[in-house]
C-alpha cells in the first residue's frame, strides 16, 4: 500500500477535524506515522477517525504497528482507543474498514488477549474481550450489510 496521495483525502479541506488529520499525517510514511505515535499515542489516534478510507485504511495500519511493539508498554489508552475506534468505524461507516478487517484481526486479538502488557485496568477500561465481542458482532452484521448492497 502506499502513502495516500492528495486526492486520497478527498475533500480535506472541508471539514476542520479532517483538515487537522490531513496537516498531521499527510505524506508521511508509516514508519513516520509510527514515531507520531509513539509521541502521543492517543492524541494522534483522533485523527483516524477523521480521516477519508484510503488514508484510514493506510495509517490504522501504523497504529497497529505501534500498539504490537514494545513501545506500546503500559499505554492503556492507546490499546483502549485501538478497540474503540474500530467499533466506532464499523458503527459509522463500515464500508472503510471491512475491506481490511481480516488484516486487522489479528492485531485486535493481539492487543484484547494482552490487556494487562497495556496496564489498562478492567474496572477502568472494561474488559478487553467484551469491547471484542461487540467488534465481531458489528463486523459480521456489517460484512453482511455491504455484500447485500
Amino acid at each position: 500500500m502506499n502513502i495516500p496521495a492528495r486526492k486520497d483525502w478527498e475533500n480535506w479541506n472541508d471539514d476542520l477535524d479532517t483538515r487537522c488529520a490531513f496537516k498531521q499525517f499527510n505524506g508521511k510514511s508509516i514508519p513516520e506515522a509510527i514515531e507520531l505515535f509513539v509521541e502521543n499515542a492517543v492524541y494522534y489516534q483522533e485523527d483516524l477517525q477523521w480521516m477519508p478510507a484510503i488514508p484510514f485504511q493506510y495509517y490504522i495500519q501504523a497504529f497497529k504497528d505501534y500498539l504490537l511493539s514494545d513501545k506500546a508498554d503500559g499505554d492503556s489508552d492507546a490499546a483502549s482507543c485501538f478497540l474503540r475506534l474500530i467499533k466506532l468505524k464499523l458503527e459509522t461507516v463500515p464500508e472503510d474498514i471491512i475491506g481490511i478487517f481480516d488484516s486487522l484481526l489479528p492485531s485486535i486479538l493481539f492487543v484484547v488477549e494482552n490487556q494487562a502488557f497495556y496496564d489498562a485496568d478492567i474496572e477502568i477500561y472494561g474488559d478487553f474481550k467484551k469491547i471484542y465481542a461487540l467488534i465481531y458482532e458489528l463486523y459480521q452484521k456489517s460484512r453482511y450489510n455491504i455484500s447485500a448492497i
